[in-house]
């Protein structure tokens, strides 16, 4: 179970591209972090729960949202972008603003590292950044490689399928063409926010290579997990939490103490 420590809200944004549904853990509006996940998850994911109960403990109010075609879109699946994932973000940066919190951080994982990336750049709302294991550039690529669709009969056809657990799934081409305009290490210097970002040095699936590709900026901590691969176990996710605590604390002076253990 989720800890909860504050007023928690349904909230639905309306975006150029649809709507983004969201779930907002509200305990304070000094400061709030929008939780972004990775491809093919949803706002629900577990691998938030650790990050958000030490925010909350720490009187840090949280938002999960769904990117466009995935949670409660999962619908319009076939028809995401990266611009249209990035849509969703900088549209729930927006409503924290407006909806009165003061400093906004952002928390984004693999394929949501790219956009929240992309959404910190030139965003004077966004104060704080952190990513995990993120993908930088070659997402179209990466996707090549990890559904094992050949790009030629994708381009052909205009749609690539794959299946897992959870069904079949379709994605447009479009999806290959769009990700290969994102490349973070081109708009580097337009991220100004202190960055954190936390990689497993035995990633199989987003070389930690990527990350080494951000360093020069002055903002950036990056900080190797050497034993992780992309998803970590109990014991990372442990560092990766308490390494997101200290760089919080620091940057944003709040919250001295550890939060308690979630039983």
């Amino acid at each position: 179970m989720r800890f909860v420590a504050g007023k928690v809200a349904e909230v639905t944004l309306k975006t150029r591209y649809g709507n983004v549904k969201g779930v907002l853990n509200d305990v304070g509006k000094d400061h709030v972090f929008l939780l972004v996940h990775g491809f093919q998850a949803n706002k629900i994911t577990k691998q938030f729960d650790a990050v958000e109960h030490m925010m909350l403990g720490n009187g840090i109010s949280t938002l999960r949202i769904d990117l466009f075609g995935h949670g409660d879109d999962r619908k319009n699946f076939e028809s995401l972008t990266v611009t249209k994932a990035i849509e969703s973000v900088r549209e729930s940066v927006s409503f924290l603003s407006a909806t009165g919190f003061k400093q906004i951080g952002i928390l984004g994982s693999s394929f949501g590292g790219l956009v929240s990336f992309f959404t910190a750049a030139g965003n004077t709302h966004v104060s704080l950044l952190i990513l995990k294991s993120p993908v930088l550039f070659d997402q179209g690529g990466l996707i090549l490689k990890f559904k094992n669709i050949d790009k030629t009969q994708w381009q052909k056809k205009g749609t690539a399928e794959w299946g897992d657990a959870h069904g079949i799934h379709s994605l447009n081409f479009q999806f290959y063409k769009d990700a290969n305009t994102y490349d973070a290490t081109e708009i580097k210097n337009r991220v100004t926010a202190p960055l954190l970002i936390v990689h497993g040095g035995k990633d199989s699936i987003v070389p930690v290579q990527q990350s080494k590709g951000l360093l020069g900026m002055k903002n950036l901590r990056l900080e190797i997990i050497d034993s992780a691969d992309h998803k970590l176990n109990d014991a990372e996710m442990s560092q990766f939490v308490e390494k997101c605590r200290q760089f919080i604390v620091k940057e944003w002076n709040i919250g001295r103490s550890k939060p308690e253990q979630v039983k």
